[in-house]
């Protein structure tokens, strides 16, 4: 709903009409609409999540409350896959890092 809709409001105002003679100007519409939207996608899950964690709060449902917090503390954290060798550098790649972990374990 986000994308499109607010992409087509934006696109509507007079500063947009202004940007969008060429290729170029509509080019940069689109970005900014796309950062506008994520925004907005980020402050909606947010409140979403804060809502939620109420609402558990509420329940008395305290295991579920904690949980929700502290994945609201930590955030998002990427898988690491990389490995060290035994001389020390670094491996990338997949198939080496398990290849390398199977020697560890």
């Amino acid at each position: 709903m986000c994308t499109n809709y607010r992409r087509i409001k934006y696109s509507k105002t007079k500063n947009a009409r202004k940007r969008n003679k060429g290729k170029y100007g509509k080019i940069q519409l689109r970005r900014k609409a796309n950062r506008i939207c994520k925004k907005n996608k980020n402050k909606e899950t947010t409140k979403e999540r804060l809502e939620e964690t109420e609402r558990l709060s509420k329940q008395n449902e305290r295991r579920k409350f904690y949980k929700e917090v502290d994945k609201a503390k930590t955030g998002f954290q990427p898988r690491i896959i990389h490995c060290k060798t035994k001389t020390g550098k670094v491996i990338c790649e997949e198939s080496k890092v398990l290849e390398r972990r199977e020697e560890n374990f």
